[in-house]
């Protein structure tokens, strides 16, 4: 209900826009020769009714695949982040090639002197934008001038109180699960350095990035953790025989700040 409500929402600016001879918030030149006619009421018009199905198509592309990028399968053995933007690129483009939607084209012709015929370009454009979802079109409508823009929180973001920390295990010795731990210090534990992130992290590989990882916690993403206060983060396995392994991070403490992103490498 509340994305139908941001429909309508959207829809009544572009109504008023294309209504109005108004131009307020677009530039008012129109280019001679075959350019770009920004004063046209008509052109208004066709470009609010080209963005309200722009629009539509991305938040029906987006719902679709929530679907599928909630799946608990797809969850357990899938990063969602990895495959979210490939997956949504493929399905918005092949709503362009079998439905022929160039939404672009319908722009760039809609602020033209002569029609624009429908390209590659055009179309993978269009395919983009459907891919970016529902936001993005909410910025294209905010950039073009058929949406304020509220720039003081896009300018000033919410830096946030939290921070992300991840555990990836070698194994060495280490023979069936492995447990992390995560607990907070005892109270009057010296406080160390901030940590603001980590260097010299080997990058994940194209497998780590697509799937989730088995001996990384968690299994993709960040763990997240209060910025300031101290931690201790513990890591405990046996070996074949169930002897207990020694704690790699054993008598570590570890503090983070805001908006930290720290990925630990250990070997058991």
């Amino acid at each position: 209900m509340q994305r139908i409500a941001l429909v309508l929402l959207m829809l009544a600016p572009l109504a008023a826009a294309a209504q109005s001879p108004s131009t307020a918030g677009i530039d008012t030149g129109a280019a001679a020769g075959g350019g770009l006619v920004f004063s046209n009421p008509q052109a208004l018009a066709e470009a609010g009714q080209a963005l309200v199905l722009l629009f539509v198509l991305a938040l029906l592309l987006e719902s679709a695949l929530t679907l599928l990028f909630d799946w608990r399968v797809f969850l357990a053995y899938f990063d969602r982040k990895g495959w979210k933007t490939p997956i949504a690129v493929a399905v918005a483009g092949l709503m362009v090639w079998v439905f022929g939607l160039d939404i672009v084209a319908s722009l760039i012709s809609a602020y033209s002197a002569a029609p624009l015929e429908s390209g590659p370009v055009s179309g993978t454009l269009t395919a983009l934008v459907l891919a970016g979802g529902s936001a993005g079109v909410n910025r294209l409508m905010r950039g073009l001038g058929f949406r304020a823009s509220d720039r003081a929180a896009e300018v000033a973001p919410d830096p946030g109180t939290r921070a992300w920390v991840s555990v990836r295990v070698s194994r060495r010795q280490a023979k069936g699960p492995v447990a992390v731990t995560v607990t907070r210090a005892p109270a009057g534990t010296p406080e160390p350095a901030a940590i603001a992130g980590t260097l010299g992290a080997r990058p994940p590989g194209l497998r780590q990035l697509m799937f989730r990882a088995p001996d990384r916690f968690p299994g993709n993403g960040g763990y997240a953790v209060e910025a300031g206060p101290v931690y201790q983060i513990g890591v405990q396995g046996e070996d074949a025989s169930g002897t207990p392994l020694p704690d790699p991070l054993s008598g570590r403490l570890f503090r983070f700040a805001p908006g930290a992103i720290v990925d630990l490498e250990v070997t058991l």
